[in-house]
């Protein structure tokens, strides 16, 4: 799954990526060096200083020149660096999800998780492969909504996981019916978000190219944003009902 990096990350890779470039960074090296064996050979004090200067001047440019010449450049290799170590930390925080998961003794979480993670690889996958050759605006919207499908069904996990918590807190079944009832509720939305993302990606399998591919692809991301309006509505539901159940508990 690929996320989207911090903008002010981004920017502060590319003046690290300027910064550190070799161009840079020598001059300044040459110029400290050259300043302190001036002190260090007993040479007059303004050969050393303008040495330095040199330095720090010589790469001040070659910083310049980097970013201006070579901007894009590093623009782009910095954005695939966040983006990397955003899919890297994010990976991490579903392998940490997935051992929690493991807590609540129920086999159908930890398999959802793991369900969602596999689709998602083959939506990246078909991504890269780019073999239906479809439209771009289209194509990006699709993507858009198998992401926050995505989010929305690991929110849910999450969410049952809690609800599993608080269940294993009370000690009578009449307390705890409700909330099991609300876990399985959300264990079953999350099952059919599953289904939906499991559909998407067959029919984008199976689409061909030319028009006929371009209304079929129009189809299926109506069909994901009904989805996840669903979705959506039934999460603002699941957060009344925990509301409630905060309330009831400071009360």
């Amino acid at each position: 799954m690929n996320t989207e990096p911090d903008s002010n990350k981004i920017r502060r890779k590319i003046l690290l990526r300027a910064l550190s470039a070799p161009a840079t960074l020598a001059p300044f090296v040459g110029g400290v060096t050259a300043m302190v064996a001036a002190w260090a050979m007993g040479l007059r004090p303004e050969v050393g200083v303008l040495a330095g200067l040199a330095g720090v001047l010589g790469s001040a440019g070659a910083f310049l020149t980097k970013i201006f010449i070579g901007g894009e450049t590093l623009a782009q290799e910095a954005l695939e660096e966040a983006v990397q170590e955003e899919n890297v930390e994010s990976e991490r925080a579903l392998d940490e999800l997935d051992a929690r998961l493991c807590e609540d003794k129920d086999p159908r979480t930890e398999a959802q998780l793991r369900d969602l993670r596999n689709l998602m690889r083959a939506f990246d996958e078909l991504a890269a492969a780019n073999s239906a050759g479809l439209s771009a605006v289209s194509t990006v919207e699709i993507e858009s909504g198998v992401e926050a499908l995505f989010d929305q069904c690991v929110q849910s996990l999450e969410r049952s996981l809690k609800l599993y918590h608080t269940a294993a807190r009370l000690k009578t079944p009449a307390a705890r019916a409700p909330i099991l009832k609300q876990r399985d509720a959300i264990i079953e939305e999350v099952a059919r978000s599953l289904s939906q993302l499991g559909q998407v990606l067959v029919a984008i399998q199976n689409l061909g190219s030319g028009e006929g591919a371009v209304s079929e692809l129009s189809k299926v991301g109506e069909e994901l944003d009904q989805r996840l309006a669903v979705a959506r509505q039934v999460e603002r539901r699941f957060k009344a009902f925990e509301s409630q159940l905060e309330s009831r508990g400071r009360n």
